[in-house]
């Protein structure tokens, strides 16, 4: 596979689901979000998408998913693990491990839809190798999954999504606390793919940060949660300017009208089904790595 960056270093990424698809590449898109990852040898599905898109993309791409090591949800929205359900009658994936936030397969729900995963936490439990953690957990030598992502800034505290229904049968208002993310640990620093950031982006980063004590932002791919300017757009893109970030790759539930004004401060990059990545490695080796814990 031809991929956009040529410089050397074994971490791949690809987008299998988004919302847009490049003119002249005939792939399909959604209203969704997935992305394989290649570590070396290691290869995570991150989300699934919402129907049998990932599917078919990746047939198109000549990606066989059968050869799949692990998955990781970014939270449990329809549009990042309903693709799931395709893929166990389609693919190779079942007892695969299957890492994601507390509370990812709880019940939610909006006015006339439901915004769940499509199965329960039995259900996937039976179905996987089912790994919820309320923790970073540490998925192959480069790669960390956050879990749940602190909301400490005064700009991203946004508006409950619907309700949630926990296994114990409370309901409350949805404010999406399994959101998590992946960081990638980079020669240039971190590179970090989230899913919608609900936790907020600014948040995910600082986070990023914090587990891993790298100041270095290389890049951010995925969705940033934003749909309207003003006071958060603002304080993101100052954000952006004081940190550094350098790369921004803007998709999925980040609207036009945000994507450009982030680009009017910091150029944004065009994300469709297809776009290919390779990052350099970090350059060091964590050996027989730990998938339980970042305690190396």
């Amino acid at each position: 596979m031809e991929y956009e960056s040529s410089v050397g270093g074994g971490i791949r990424l690809t987008v299998l689901d988004e919302n847009h698809t490049y003119i002249e590449q005939f792939y399909l898109g959604e209203p969704a979000f997935s992305v394989l990852v290649e570590d070396g040898d290691e290869k995570i599905l991150f989300d699934a998408g919402y129907s049998d898109v990932v599917i078919r993309n990746a047939e198109t791409m000549g990606i066989d998913l059968n050869k799949l090591d692990q998955i990781a949800l970014s939270h449990g929205h329809h549009d990042h693990a309903c693709g799931l359900k395709y893929m166990l009658d389609d693919c190779e994936i079942a007892g695969l491990p299957l890492t994601a936030c507390e509370g990812a397969f709880d019940h939610r729900e909006i006015p006339e839809k439901d915004l769940s995963a499509p199965f329960d936490r039995k259900k996937a439990a039976e179905l996987f190798d089912l790994r919820l953690t309320d923790r970073p957990v540490r998925l192959s030598e480069h790669i960390i999954f956050l879990g749940p992502v602190p909301r400490n800034n005064d700009f991203e505290n946004g508006e409950p999504l619907g309700t949630v229904t926990h296994e114990d049968g409370i309901s409350e208002p949805d404010r999406v606390l399994d959101d998590s993310s992946l960081v990638i640990e980079t020669a240039d620093g971190l590179f970090i793919l989230t899913g919608c950031a609900h936790s907020g982006i600014c948040n995910t980063i600082e986070y990023a940060k914090q587990v891993t004590g790298e100041d270095r932002i290389a890049g951010v791919l995925g969705g940033f949660h934003l749909f309207r300017t003003g006071h958060r757009i603002d304080e993101t893109i100052r954000y952006f300017k004081e940190n550094h970030v350098k790369e921004l790759y803007p998709c999925h539930c980040a609207n036009f009208k945000c994507r450009a004004a982030i680009n009017e401060v910091h150029p944004v990059h065009e994300v469709g089904v297809g776009m290919k990545l390779e990052l350099t490695a970090k350059g060091r080796s964590f050996g027989a790595y730990d998938k339980a814990s970042l305690t190396d």
